[in-house]
């Protein structure tokens, strides 16, 4: 069952987040050339920044269930350090993308 998640780890989740880091840092740059984001890139964003939190949080659990789950006991001693300091930065990434997101926006109020 560790084999399972490592493979799935490898294979899936980490080719998948490396695609949507390359699709906001490509959209970030191309908002960096302008002062301001499209409502259409915000979107994009968004969508983005929550599928990488989605992964990243999957990652963190399955990783879990392997080490669990590994009989020899090599995995966590082995893994989990790094493992901490990827989740962390992609985590704080993320915090700070959703920040630079929701800062852009500007509400309108009606009364």
């Amino acid at each position: 069952m560790d084999t399972y998640y490592l493979i799935n780890a490898t294979l899936r989740q980490l080719p998948e987040m490396e695609k949507l880091w390359s699709e906001i840092r490509r959209i970030s740059q191309k908002i960096s050339l302008r002062s301001d984001a499209t409502p259409e890139e915000r979107a994009q964003l968004i969508t983005l920044s929550s599928r990488l939190k989605e992964i990243n949080n999957d990652l963190e659990i399955n990783m879990d269930v392997a080490f669990s789950n590994n009989h020899q006991g090599n995995l966590r001693s082995a893994l989990t350090e790094d493992l901490i300091k990827f989740n962390s930065l992609v985590k704080q990434v993320t915090k700070q993308l959703d920040k630079t997101i929701y800062q852009t926006v500007s509400l309108k109020y009606y009364t």
